[in-house]
């Protein structure tokens, strides 16, 4: 499936998150017959923060364990496949 420039959609806990989408620099979603699915997410999570630059999604509430995901990859011709789950774990790369 091949991606239209901004064909993501996220949501975290029932809430639209555009900002997070449109930070997203890669995503991996695996659908196993014998497992549960998996989603991966990496986003840029460092820039302006109001008056100064800081952590963009770290805050308390946004994006937590637990949490509801939902993924939508819209293709060029309008269609939509999802990724429905919770948000098992955290992690940083710190370069």
């Amino acid at each position: 499936m091949s991606l239209e420039r901004g064909g993501i959609r996220i949501s975290v806990n029932g809430t639209e998150a555009p900002e997070l989408a449109a930070a997203i620099v890669s995503a991996a979603i695996e659908m196993d017959l014998h497992g549960p699915e998996r989603c991966r997410l990496v986003a840029q999570n460092w820039g302006p923060t109001g008056p100064s630059t800081g952590f963009l999604f770290f805050e308390p509430g946004r994006v937590d364990f637990g949490g509801a995901l939902r993924v939508a990859l819209a293709d060029g011709g309008g269609n939509e496949r999802v990724f429905l789950g919770r948000i098992t774990a955290l992690g940083g790369e710190y370069l």
